[in-house]
């Protein structure tokens, strides 16, 4: 299991939080939903990669 930080926590929510709003914006027809959905990946595959680290790291150790 990861050990989340207040920090992870807080990109995690921020990620989702983006994910819907990029949807809902594409839904609704903008075109904005875009940089929002770029943002949101981001986010996410930063956070993946990560606990991917963490996981190299504990079961190494």
């Amino acid at each position: 299991m990861i050990e989340m930080t207040r920090f992870d926590f807080a990109l995690l929510s921020l990620a989702i939080l983006l994910l819907g709003i990029s949807f809902g914006l594409l839904i609704a027809g903008h075109d904005q939903f875009m940089p929002s959905l770029l943002g949101s990946l981001v986010l996410s595959a930063w956070f993946e990669l990560r606990g991917n680290k963490h996981r190299r790291e504990n079961s190494n150790g």
